[in-house]
């Protein structure tokens, strides 16, 4: 059910990675530049949980206040679920870990003598052949997911199903209310795909306009407005619609190619990469930016107020992060980067001589700082005042949250 497409030029870059890694020497990391410190800084560190002896650990999920966390973990060929301290019922796969958004709650995927079943705080669901993507409503009291049966894929919540269909391209997509859900549906024997809106209690299902290749959706934090690429005749455009319409809304110019969608904080932008006659272009709004790079990492980022994008990119098997079309620095590969809550800074993590680095950059992208954090299991973030790097680690057998005061 995942479309794994769009990842794949990013998971190429970080397999290079990883091989630089293992063929380096074990040395030590030596940063001569006097311009730029890297940073072991003093940091609050607070355990979580505490890693059982003997077992080895899969998944590992912080909440993103850094109040709890989730971790799945194995032995003897079998595997559970920990969380506040207690241990769950042990199957032979647990994958795809999720906590509620008031981290009071979690639900993950497990498989057992063949099946694959949803299990919420404990309690199992129905079994199918497959199971895929859970996520929790935002008022966090239901779970929506894809499975698979009779070689067709529905959306469940709760013991509602979908009609089904051949593929679903997304995971499903609550609206702010938790009221209605959304998804691409694909239909193998036509080649049609369409977007769908669902009640929760599925007895309302609205089916959109068909086309040739609905995909690359992006919906705004504040599930208000959703945006995807489209194909027909020949050509691609994206469009941006109401969530819980099905009518298409505004159409944007035609292409060769549309991927990489994105809408700002605000709702009110979009951003995407188009291709037209052979050239890439940074689609923001109605203005095309020449893409003169070799390749696409992730979706365009923007800044909290919309006026910045940062995108990542590839020159010559290197990574770097270009922030209004000024390239930064060249690393051997870059994570998606993140604002500031004031678009002061920008973080993200950058390999670099056969370790990984957490780059603090300015508004201008210029280089401040770089950090050298060990076991770090989620990606760097900022504190909601912009203060700290606040992150999840792991270290040995503990887990804990680590907030980093920024000098």
């Amino acid at each position: 059910m995942r479309n794994t497409y769009k990842h794949s030029r990013i998971i190429f870059l970080y397999i290079a990675f990883i091989a630089v890694i293992l063929g380096a020497c074990a040395q030590e990391l030596s940063l001569t530049r006097p311009a730029v410190s890297l940073a072991v800084p003093q940091a609050a560190e607070t355990r979580l949980a505490t890693i059982p002896e003997g077992y080895t650990v899969g998944e590992i999920v912080f909440s993103h206040d850094g109040q709890k966390v989730v971790y799945s973990a194995g032995r003897g060929g079998k595997e559970h679920v920990f969380f506040e301290g207690s241990r769950g019922t042990s199957y032979d796969k647990v994958k795809f870990l999720i906590l509620s958004h008031d981290n009071r709650r979690i639900a993950y995927v497990a498989r057992s003598e063949g099946k694959e079943f949803i299990v919420v705080d404990g309690v199992e669901g129905k079994r199918y052949r497959a199971v895929d993507d859970p996520v929790f409503s935002p008022d966090s009291r239901v779970v929506a997911y894809g499975a698979e049966k009779d070689r067709k894929w529905h959306i469940v919540i709760g013991d509602k199903e979908s009609p089904g269909t051949d593929m679903l391209y997304m995971e499903p997509v609550f609206s702010a209310d938790s009221s209605f859900v959304t998804s691409i549906e694909q239909d193998f024997t036509t080649g049609k795909s369409v977007r769908i809106v669902s009640s929760t209690d599925m007895k309302q299902i609205k089916r959109g306009i068909e086309y040739d290749w609905i995909g690359s959706v992006a919906v705004s934090p504040d599930k208000a407005r959703i945006a995807h690429g489209v194909r027909t005749e020949n050509k691609r455009f994206v469009i941006v619609s109401d969530f819980t319409s099905v009518e298409d809304g505004e159409t944007g110019a035609p292409y060769d190619n549309v991927s990489h969608v994105t809408i700002s904080p605000d709702g009110r932008r979009i951003a995407y990469f188009a291709v037209r006659g052979g050239h890439t272009f940074i689609v923001n709004g109605d203005r095309e930016t020449r893409f003169t790079a070799d390749d696409i990492l992730f979706p365009p980022v923007f800044s909290p107020d919309g006026t910045k994008v940062a995108v990542g990119a590839t020159r010559q098997g290197k990574g770097l992060i270009i922030l209004d079309g000024k390239d930064g620095q060249l690393y051997d590969a870059v994570s998606r980067p993140v604002f500031s809550p004031d678009g002061s800074r920008m973080l993200y993590r950058a390999g670099k001589e056969g370790k990984w680095v957490t780059i603090l950059a300015d508004e201008e992208g210029r280089l401040i700082r770089e950090y050298l954090f060990d076991g770090v299991i989620n990606p760097p973030v900022f504190s909601p005042d912009g203060k700290s790097i606040i992150l999840g680690i792991r270290k040995g057998r503990e887990l804990l949250w680590k907030v980093v005061p920024i000098e």
